[in-house]
């Protein structure tokens, strides 16, 4: 059922809220009763003085108070502070009624906690109109948080199941030890579901692909572009071995469903262990880094390439690039290349050329990122980063 429903319905029985009446007056209590009950409002609770209604509060649990401020054993001042003292009463409507006009003692009610002021003599119109309005905000406020508790659980489950795409460690595992490699990658959704998705495939003894998504925008909208795109993918095992057929395979069948103005950057890899080479294409990519940890220097590839999903019948070019022992594959999303604030690393050429020379023989980029990130920093943008190592022989 949609909010908007949920609160109109509510919205329209207004009159079935339980009103608590607080006044050491039954004249005062009587009248208050009887403009409500002209109004439609019929299930009320009184009491004659702060620690009866008190008592009363937990039993009753009522949507509205109405309360005089000036009452033996307890006056309404303290009512309110005693009140807003309990969690479970925190958001509850309370209407102060009194006869002092002075401006001092109603902004001391308010700062105690009271929503609302009528002066006496009580008006009818206007009290049935206060009641009305505090009431609406009080159901609507009550939904919106059902809506977003409801949501929030529905996002914490959606995310569960996006991270159940995300490769395994397993997965890592069997490839790390068939092909003597060292995988290691951070994933940070930037609004608790992400536009980003990565995975890595074995294909043969001496094959196994790794590939990068980005869509475009954030949140629950890019996150399902992820579940499109991982079923999609499996329909292409004939083409594992030719990044840049597989890339136009993918595009066409992304174009079908991508609204106008949507698309996703991509790149498709294959390491080559017996001939050394990572075979790539790019759909518009950041470019991928290839570092040796022998001489300190490394090589970015070529990240040209229509982004997915913009254009029917994108022919994409493969590339070459040699990956010896001791040399690390370095992909990651544009977050990292547009914000080096971030991770303290900036992916800028002149700044890699450095970083790289500085960095102790074997050390993992991944160690040095994973450490200036902060865990509970929320970034701009979903956050993707993998490093390959290929172990020395």
């Amino acid at each position: 059922m949609k909010i908007t429903t949920r609160v109109r319905r509510d919205v329209h029985n207004l009159q079935k809220s339980k009103i608590m009446i607080i006044d050491d007056t039954d004249l005062n209590i009587a009248i208050i009763m009887t403009y409500l009950k002209n109004a439609g409002f019929y299930n009320f609770e009184r009491a004659a003085d702060g620690v009866e209604a008190l008592n009363k509060l937990h039993e009753f649990q009522p949507d509205i108070v109405i309360l005089d401020l000036m009452m033996p054993v307890m006056d309404g001042f303290e009512v309110i502070r005693r009140i807003r003292s309990m969690p479970e009463f925190q958001n509850l409507p309370i209407i102060i009624q009194t006869g002092m006009s002075q401006p001092e003692q109603q902004i001391q009610a308010w700062k105690n906690g009271a929503n609302d002021v009528v002066i006496k003599p009580i008006h009818h119109l206007e009290l049935v109109a206060r009641v009305n309005n505090l009431l609406k905000t009080k159901f609507l406020m009550t939904e919106l948080e059902e809506y977003y508790s409801t949501a929030a659980d529905d996002i914490s489950m959606a995310f569960d199941l996006q991270l159940s795409l995300l490769p395994s460690r397993n997965n890592f595992e069997k490839i790390e030890k068939d092909n003597q490699f060292a995988i290691k990658n951070i994933f940070r959704p930037s609004r608790f579901l992400s536009g980003d998705l990565w995975g890595i495939k074995e294909i043969d003894e001496n094959n196994f692909a790794v590939w990068l998504c980005d869509f475009s925008g954030k949140g629950i909208k890019a996150s399902m572009n992820t579940f499109r795109l991982h079923t999609l993918i499996t329909e292409f095992n004939d083409y594992l071995c030719e990044p840049e057929k597989f890339l136009g395979k993918l595009n066409k069948s992304l174009k079908k469903f991508m609204p106008v103005g949507s698309f996703a950057t991509f790149l498709y890899g294959v390491i080559n262990k017996k001939h050394n080479t990572f075979t790539y294409s790019s759909a518009s990519s950041t470019a991928p880094i290839i570092y040796s940890h022998l001489d300190h220097s490394f090589i970015t590839g070529d990240s040209t390439g229509m982004s997915l999903g913009v254009l029917d019948n994108v022919e994409y070019q493969s590339h070459t690039l040699s990956f010896e022992p001791h040399h690390s594959l370095l992909l990651y999303s544009d977050l990292l290349w547009e914000s080096p604030e971030v991770s303290g690393i900036s992916f800028e050429e002149n700044y890699l050329f450095q970083f790289f020379s500085a960095l102790p023989h074997d050390q993992k980029v991944y160690d040095i990122l994973s450490s200036n990130l902060n865990p509970n920093s929320t970034y701009s943008d979903d956050l993707t980063f993998i490093e390959i190592f290929r172990l020395g022989e």
